[in-house]
């Protein structure tokens, strides 16, 4: 009885946490559903970690009728399988996204869903996406960004480069872990990411501006067990 008290009450305090970096609940689908994988990458590098962002890239639903996203790349599904992606609405045409990997007539992308911090990731028919071109502008980073477990704020410095902090958390069954980083920097090539440390147990991270989203890798040594920036951010109006 004593540990199930206790249990709640870690768990309310580690909700009330969370509630500070993501008012609105807990909606994103893990971009890891993707099972992205590029040629050559062991993931968890400096010069890894930024070829991981740059193989995304911006798109939309292209013109036809609306579009439900699968959970798995299928052209038929098993008996008795719903493919749909759960929670996830149709989509119409001209819908902003991210692509984030490809396999077959089927491509894997991320959406902002029905409500603020909602990121629905799934696969669609390849037809039934077109790729747009990044802009890069350099007011269009700042700001702050967030999904369902991490937030990240982009402020100008007076010496004309980007100052950069996280945070994230991750609500496990005793008690919440926490991760942060901070860095300063310019973009280069459209990446900004920390320097190359001397050693692969710092944190590392590299973030990209996808269309209207950021996308972040990271190396998962950024904060406690289980605690990632990885993933899509959608842009946060009015936070500061």
């Amino acid at each position: 009885m004593k540990f199930i008290l206790f249990r709640n009450i870690v768990r309310y305090v580690a909700a009330c946490s969370l509630a500070i970096i993501t008012p609105y609940g807990v909606h994103a689908k893990s971009t890891d559903s993707c099972s992205q994988s590029v040629e050559g990458v062991n993931e968890y590098s400096h010069a890894d970690l930024i070829k991981r962002v740059v193989a995304v890239a911006p798109g939309r639903i292209s013109v036809g009728p609306m579009v439900s996203l699968r959970a798995e790349a299928e052209d038929v599904c098993k008996t008795k399988k719903n493919c749909l992606l759960e929670g996830a609405l149709p989509l119409k045409a001209g819908v902003n996204g991210v692509e984030l990997s490809r396999t077959g007539r089927w491509i894997c992308v991320g959406v902002h869903g029905k409500q603020k911090l909602d990121i629905w990731v799934g696969w669609l028919p390849k037809e039934r996406w077109q790729r747009t071109e990044s802009e890069q502008a350099w007011n269009h980073w700042f700001g702050v960004w967030q999904n369902d477990y991490a937030k990240i704020k982009i402020q100008a410095t007076k010496e004309q480069q980007m100052l950069v902090t996280g945070n994230a958390i991750w609500v496990g069954v005793y008690s919440p872990h926490y991760g942060n980083f901070e860095l300063i920097s310019t973009p280069t090539n459209g990446v900004i990411s920390t320097p190359q440390p001397p050693s692969g147990s710092d944190c590392q991270i590299a973030l990209r501006l996808v269309g209207s989203f950021i996308f972040a890798a990271d190396n998962h040594q950024c904060g406690g067990a289980n605690i990632t920036f990885d993933g899509m951010y959608v842009f946060r109006s009015g936070l500061r």
